[in-house]
């Protein structure tokens, strides 16, 4: 008889256990990766845009109060604000209080405010998104850096009809979504004014 030794037969059960651990290292190697994505996208999404609530009526009835919104935070990095961008701010008086209005007046220019309606350096401004002209006047002359902005409720709205303008360096960014309520869900789209 021959005595060398024969090697052990490979058993199944050894060969699905090797299986099972090549199958569950892909596994939780897929699951880091994707994690690892996932916190990637968060902080790129989070450092371009934010997203905000609505509190007050002073943006209706464009922006009903209680409304989710995407706010694009680089908007203004390689152009400044447009007549009619919503923008988000700090409030001149109060720096850490964010607040939501409507660009009306740009640098340089004269806002009058008469008989419920702006005017844009004596031309009146037509704004279709108003429901209700403002109940008060008063004229601002703005300078290089300055923006004007109001609110569309224009009666309920604390803007800078009350504390003046606005510098850029107190825009956060411009609103570019509403995305809660469901039945709200839109793009905001740029208005065309005529004067």
């Amino acid at each position: 008889m021959n005595n060398i030794p024969q090697p052990a037969p490979k058993s199944n059960r050894s060969n699905n256990h090797r299986i099972i651990l090549f199958v569950g290292g892909i596994v939780v190697a897929i699951c880091v990766v994707t994690t690892m994505i996932s916190f990637i996208l968060y902080a790129l999404i989070n450092q371009a845009t934010m997203r905000v609530r609505v509190d007050g009526s002073s943006m209706e009835p464009t922006l009903p109060s209680g409304s989710f919104l995407v706010v694009d935070k680089q908007a203004y990095l390689s152009q400044p604000p447009h007549r009619g961008d919503i923008v988000i701010h700090n409030l001149p008086l109060n720096p850490t209080h964010l607040s939501i209005h409507r660009v009306i007046g740009l640098p340089g220019e004269t806002i009058n405010i008469k008989q419920g309606f702006v005017w844009i350096n004596g031309a009146r401004l037509n704004e279709p998104y108003i429901s209700v002209s403002a109940n008060y006047s008063g004229q601002w002359k703005l300078g290089s850096k300055e923006y004007f902005v109001l609110g569309d409720n224009r009666n309920a709205s604390a803007d800078s009809h009350i504390w003046g303008s606005l510098l850029i360096t107190n825009i956060e960014g411009k609103v570019l979504w509403i995305y809660w309520p469901p039945n709200r869900w839109e793009k905001l789209e740029a208005v065309r004014y005529s004067f």
